[in-house]
């Protein structure tokens, strides 16, 4: 399977949080072939496998499955959601989407 054709994220995940393949080896107990085969996208993965990088990045099943940046995207928008079902104001942004600083620019 080619990166572009890729449907999970390990390498990008393991990447972001300083992970090595190396790392997979050694704190996993990971053989060097099934590390490669894995990160590389070459060997499928299982549900048993998901759920143990997971717990081992600290990250949760289905987020593997997407790439980290969407991953943090979703989690700042639950927060949000959750600070406002809460009655609190979501969390504070230094820039808008348009780049300027939100402080400096109140909208109505």
């Amino acid at each position: 399977m080619s990166r572009a054709e890729r449907d999970w994220y390990l390498a990008d995940w393991a990447t972001a949080l300083g992970k090595r393949q190396v790392d997979f080896v050694n704190d996993l107990n990971w053989n060097k072939a099934r590390a490669s085969l894995l990160w590389n996208g070459k060997q499928g993965y299982t549900r048993e496998i998901v759920v143990e990088v997971a717990r081992y990045l600290g990250i949760r099943p289905y987020e593997l499955l997407i790439r980290p940046e969407e991953a943090m995207a979703i989690r700042a928008m639950r927060d949000a959601a959750r600070q406002i079902a809460i009655g609190l104001p979501p969390p504070h942004r230094d820039r808008d989407d348009s780049g300027s600083s939100s402080g400096s620019n109140e909208r109505a």
